[in-house]
């Protein structure tokens, strides 16, 4: 298994990979179908950041099938710099066998190589596996995000 930080060229060849990973994410954390213009829209957007130096991709690789992503970004807050992490996922069937261990720790280099000691990511509450492996991972939780719907 090998970890490659994402170029162009890596988000068009696993385009597809990425898309079907994308999708059992945001499957899993919002339990509805996710429209397929929407996967394809946020690989255009990786793409786009990613020539602007705006994006940070690594990918898991192995045999030639990508097993799993976390694209996260810089992020200026008032007093010191963080990486937020925009999508974080591994293949379902891939789930348990150190994967997303092997993927965090890869940011937490990158983040100790560019001098960030913070890194922020949302999870929904209902996504008890991920909020456990973050928990492991030394994750806190900083604040809530409150939302009300107006029907």
């Amino acid at each position: 298994m090998d970890i490659f930080r994402f170029g162009v060229q890596e988000i068009d060849k696993y385009r597809d990979d990425m898309i079907d990973l994308l999708n059992q994410s945001l499957k899993l954390s919002f339990k509805k179908n996710i429209p397929y213009e929407y996967l394809e829209q946020r690989m255009n957007v990786a793409k786009e950041y990613i020539k602007d130096n705006k994006a940070i991709i690594f990918g898991l690789i192995e045999e030639g099938i990508l097993l799993g992503f976390i694209w996260c970004f810089e992020k200026n807050m008032i007093d010191e710099k963080m990486l937020h992490v925009v999508h974080f996922v591994v293949e379902e069937k891939q789930r348990n066998n150190g994967i997303g261990s092997m993927l965090i720790k890869k940011i937490e280099e990158y983040a100790n190589e560019v001098n960030i000691n913070l890194i922020e990511l949302l999870v929904t509450k209902d996504n008890s596996k991920s909020v456990e492996f973050y928990h492991n991972k030394e994750f806190f939780i900083e604040r809530y995000t409150m939302l009300k719907r107006l029907d």
